[in-house]
């Protein structure tokens, strides 16, 4: 064998070694990565939009009687502070008569005998044939008068009491405070309904009518409850420049005149909307899009929101009925990246159309 020879076999042998040597090296090729997702199909169902409003609560006037002062006064002693409850013939304020008052009364009184003296004196004149009966009529007129001012003063009863079972629900004075004559020192509101009115877009308020449902929503642990529109007011109110929207709030709520209400009113309804999940739903730079999964590939779509309602959201484009939408696990999704499915979630259901509308 010559020299040649064995280098040619040599540096063969090299190079077989050197690309066995990067074969190992080499790592294995990586599989496309999949990211496992939760999903849903796009259905038909009923859209109810929902807008939350919210107001108070005012006593109905019917219901409500005020305790007027009968003469200028002094308040002398509150029987029944505000929020109170009294029953129909109990004592709420009391009073005593004003200086002012007291000075009236003094004067009435003196005018009363001077007039109750001349009636006299005209009696012995008539009788000694010295005055008509005419004469007489008029002093004794006079005297009438001047006798019901002193006992219309008098009489006026200093305490205040109830007209009818109720709650105190306006108590402008206090002890030591002057009234005057007709003045409504306090008012009551009976056990009866009330009623709650609420501040509604002027728009979104044309689609509301007498009979629609609003959902009162409850605090501090108290139920929701559903009453009836019975009113809505156009106007718009200078001040919150929202029209208004009536209904009567059922005294079983004991719900008192002055405490704030929120509620939701449904203002329109579409029975063949398409829905989804909304937790399928997410925003990029305020473009709300969704991850549909055709293949076992996730693709990024842009849609378009109608209304939300409940756990559902209503899309009125970029989606199509039956297409499959990335419910959970979209953070580690992106458009292109195969997906397989961990279990399905809820599928949107329809939801019954609101009653009223």
């Amino acid at each position: 064998m010559t020299v040649k020879n064995l280098s040619t076999r040599t540096m063969l042998a090299a190079m077989a070694l050197a690309v066995a040597g990067c074969s190992q090296s080499q790592p294995a090729q990586q599989a496309d990565p999949v990211v496992s997702v939760e999903t849903a199909t796009a259905q038909l169902g009923n859209l109810a939009q929902t807008v939350t409003v919210y107001g108070t609560v005012s006593a109905d006037a019917a219901g409500q009687r005020a305790l007027i002062a009968p003469v200028d006064a002094i308040v002398d002693r509150i029987y029944a502070p505000f929020g109170s409850y009294v029953r129909r013939g109990a004592p709420v304020v009391g009073l005593r008569p004003s200086p002012q008052t007291l000075a009236s009364i003094a004067q009435a009184t003196a005018t009363a005998n001077q007039a109750n003296e001349a009636l006299a004196r005209a009696r012995r004149l008539r009788a000694d044939g010295l005055m008509s009966d005419a004469d007489v009529e008029l002093a004794q007129a006079s005297a009438t008068s001047a006798n019901a001012t002193v006992r219309s003063l008098r009489g006026q009863s200093t305490t205040l009491r109830a007209p009818i079972g109720g709650s105190v629900t306006q108590l402008d004075y206090s002890t030591g405070d002057l009234v005057s004559a007709g003045t409504a020192v306090a008012r009551l509101t009976a056990d009866s309904d009330v009623r709650g009115q609420f501040g509604i877009d002027p728009v979104l308020a044309r689609q509301v009518r007498v009979g629609d449902t609003i959902r009162i929503l409850g605090s501090e642990g108290s139920a929701d409850f559903s009453v009836r529109v019975n009113a809505v007011d156009p106007v718009v109110d200078p001040t919150t420049r929202l029209a208004s929207v009536f209904a009567t709030i059922p005294a079983q709520t004991e719900i008192a005149p002055g405490e704030p209400l929120r509620g939701e009113i449904v203002v329109s309804s579409d029975p063949n909307a398409i829905l989804i999940p909304y937790a399928a739903l997410l925003d990029d730079a305020g473009q709300p899009y969704v991850f549909t999964v055709s293949n076992g590939v996730a693709k990024r779509v842009d849609v378009t929101i109608a209304a939300r309602d409940g756990d559902n959201v209503g899309i009125t484009s970029g989606i199509a009925l039956g297409d499959v939408v990335v419910v959970q696990g979209a953070a580690g999704v992106s458009d292109g990246v195969k997906v397989t499915t961990a279990k399905p979630s809820p599928t949107p259901t329809r939801s019954p159309t609101a009653s009223g509308n």
